[in-house]
């Protein structure tokens, strides 16, 4: 914080000034005073430290105790001291142990307006439904806007339906006539992939361009999908079956690049580049997709699939998931073929799915994500032993066959889902529909937890500025 001058330096300067005791005037954060006084003064949502204009201009620093002893950083405080409590390399809201906190604001992407009004509303350079905090909500039901999303946008460069795939190379735009070359004959590239009149596949053999044959060495190395099915060089079966009207080049050169044998599925790599490597790669389990015999025997004997490897805490079968992680060992009870009762019960007894395991703060199941950070326990819901009521860990507000039962859990005085946050004080219970009217009325003039200067109670109409 500025310090005041001393009264000799002002007697000498031909004019001091007196700092206004409200702060300087509200408009900006990016200065020792507006980024420590707990005011959101450019009126983005963001105070303090949890605004990227006071991150950036080095304001916000991470604080380092003299004598530091790890502990969770899983509350309010603790999630706004610029101190990496849990000393795992992230500190505040750039710790997801923090942005499961939806009280801390480090999200403001939650709603339905907030995920539909076109603004990054907590700067994190991901707007609306390409923000996590809208597509995966952390509690279920509350944002609508994102589900069932395609892009119907398909020239504006924007990854509409966030799925990672834009405009044209969306499969929801395949459809879309800015996307197909309609005119084969103009010298222009119509649907803007780079691909002009007969060497887009779009006018294989029509308007008196060639068909376009993927069946050469050429054709089946080049890494284009020149006859327009949609699989790429080795991934199509004109390039590996001489039936199909592959050349012997290209099926020996799919066959060098084959993920089938024992030495191609023990190496770590990716042979047939199809995104799958080894033991992932079907083309090494699947006699059906040309698996050899040993290179299924491997597979299946390094399968996470047994009580003893299901419970090692090793990766066993290189997957990237451990243990009851791994569908080989959990999924066997809702997908897998063969279902062990053993494996079963051990995942259940550890999996995070229980309201006492969803607010005890530890990661019960080593998947990296503790309480309702972890998908598993936004689903939990068990009987309240003392009220007899429905209550959820992730969910003051929870979903209950009428609204009275919903207000009600927000109005007990009691901290229902033991997140440390009672009735209207707690996230849920602002942005539920339901509840939200009740909490407006009963917070006034400081508005909805996390909310614009919008969401305040207009005393004269005795109802929201703003709805949901």
């Amino acid at each position: 914080m500025r310090r005041a001058l001393p009264f000799a330096a002002c007697f000498t300067l031909a004019s001091c000034f007196s700092l206004n005791p409200a702060g300087p005037p509200r408009g900006y954060e990016h200065d020792d005073y507006t980024c420590d006084d707990g005011v959101d003064n450019d009126f983005d949502r963001l105070i303090d430290c949890r605004d990227p204009d006071c991150l950036m201009g080095g304001y916000c620093a991470e604080r380092t105790p003299n004598n530091p002893d790890p502990e969770h950083e899983d509350t309010l405080s603790k999630c706004s001291d610029r101190i990496d409590n849990d000393q795992d390399g992230n500190f505040d809201c750039g710790d997801s142990d923090c942005t499961a906190i939806l009280e801390t604001c480090c999200i403001l992407e939650f709603d339905n307006p907030s995920c539909s009004n076109g603004v990054d509303d907590d700067q994190n350079q991901f707007t609306d439904c390409r923000d996590h905090g809208c597509s995966q909500s952390i509690i279920p039901g509350f944002v609508t806007v994102c589900t069932g999303r395609t892009e119907t946008l398909c020239t504006d460069g924007l990854d509409n339906d966030a799925d990672g795939r834009i405009d044209c190379n969306d499969s929801d735009c395949a459809a879309d006539p800015t996307c197909i070359e309609t005119n084969c004959t103009d010298g222009v590239d119509n649907d803007h992939d780079n691909l002009i009149d007969c060497a887009d596949p779009n006018c294989s053999g029509i308007m008196g361009c060639p068909q376009l044959m993927e069946h050469t060495l050429e054709a089946c190395s080049n890494g284009v999908d020149d006859d327009g099915n949609r699989y790429i060089d080795c991934a199509d079966h004109n390039c590996t079956f001489a039936s199909a009207g592959a050349t012997a080049e290209a099926i020996a050169y799919c066959a060098a690049r084959a993920e089938n044998s024992l030495a191609a599925c023990t190496d770590g790599i990716d042979n047939d580049g199809n995104g799958y490597t080894d033991c992932s790669d079907h083309g090494c389990t699947l006699s059906t997709s040309g698996a050899e015999p040993d290179a299924i025997a491997h597979c299946l004997d390094s399968a996470e699939s047994n009580l003893a490897r299901c419970s090692d805490g090793i990766d066993n079968d290189g997957n990237g998931f451990a243990d009851c992680a791994d569908h080989s060992c959990y999924g066997a009870s809702t997908s897998a073929s063969v279902s062990d009762p053993d494996i079963d019960a051990y995942c259940v007894s550890h999996l995070e799915a229980s309201f006492d395991r969803c607010t005890d703060s530890v990661d019960n199941d080593d998947n990296g994500y503790a309480d309702c950070a972890d998908r598993s326990c936004r689903t939990v819901t068990d009987t309240d032993p003392v009220t007899g009521r429905l209550r959820s860990p992730c969910q003051e507000s929870v979903a209950s066959p009428d609204a009275a039962t919903a207000i009600l859990n927000c109005s007990d005085g009691l901290d229902n889902d033991h997140d440390d946050f009672v009735d209207c004080d707690d996230w849920d219970c602002n942005y539920n529909t339901i509840t939200q009217q009740f909490c407006l009325m009963q917070r006034g003039e400081r508005g909805l937890v996390c909310g614009t200067p919008d969401y305040v109670l207009n005393h004269d109409a005795g109802a929201p500025d703003a709805g949901m």
